[in-house]
């Protein structure tokens, strides 16, 4: 009775061996394949990090596209690493000085980041260079389009005060030039010349 017992216990374990061993031989090449697709997504990433150092701007919009067709087809438009090839490609539009498709891929690029659920406050100063490419460009519709999600997401409103969304870069604002020259004024007409 006990060697019934015996060999009931271990043909019960070797069969759960077996079936967990069988099952781990399946699964290692369906997860050679995702992981191979994401060690290229990985390897994309560091090739686009070192053309960007090497200022090789062709070569980072072609990697960063790259690197977007493979990101959104193996970890989808949510992703972090689809998100930073997206920016690659904006990015790279705007070194190379493509105006036009740096502002699509911009508008892309922040569809992409809302719809994945970055807060507004993330996304604003890419929404306030892209309303400055494309004021400077004359692309009215996106400039105006984006200064009012940007309204949205500060919650403007009636009775609150509108807030600057993009302006032009100066040096000094008006009121802190006028204090400079007032403390230069106040400086020389406590300075006395030497006598001679």
């Amino acid at each position: 009775m006990r060697a019934f017992a015996q060999t009931i216990r271990f043909n019960l374990f070797g069969a759960v061996a077996r079936r967990v061993a069988i099952s781990l031989l399946l699964a290692m090449p369906l997860a050679a394949c995702g992981n191979s697709d994401e060690q290229a997504v990985k390897s994309l990433k560091e090739q686009v990090q070192r053309a960007t150092g090497q200022k090789d701007y062709r070569k980072v919009l072609d990697l960063s596209q790259q690197g977007m067709t493979l990101a959104l087809k193996t970890m989808g438009d949510k992703a972090p690493d689809t998100l930073y090839f997206a920016q690659g490609v904006s990015e790279a539009y705007k070194n190379l000085r493509n105006y036009r498709s740096a502002i699509s891929a911009m508008r892309k690029e922040l569809e992409m980041r809302a719809a994945a659920g970055q807060p507004e406050k993330k996304l604003q100063p890419r929404r306030t260079l892209l309303i400055q490419m494309a004021e400077e460009n004359g692309d009215k519709m996106t400039a105006t389009e984006q200064a009012l999600i940007v309204a949205r997401g500060i919650e403007m409103g009636p009775g609150k005060d509108a807030q600057p969304v993009y302006q032009f870069p100066t040096t000094y604002p008006p009121d802190l030039i006028a204090k400079k020259l007032r403390a230069m004024c106040k400086w020389r007409s406590t300075w006395t010349r030497p006598a001679r």
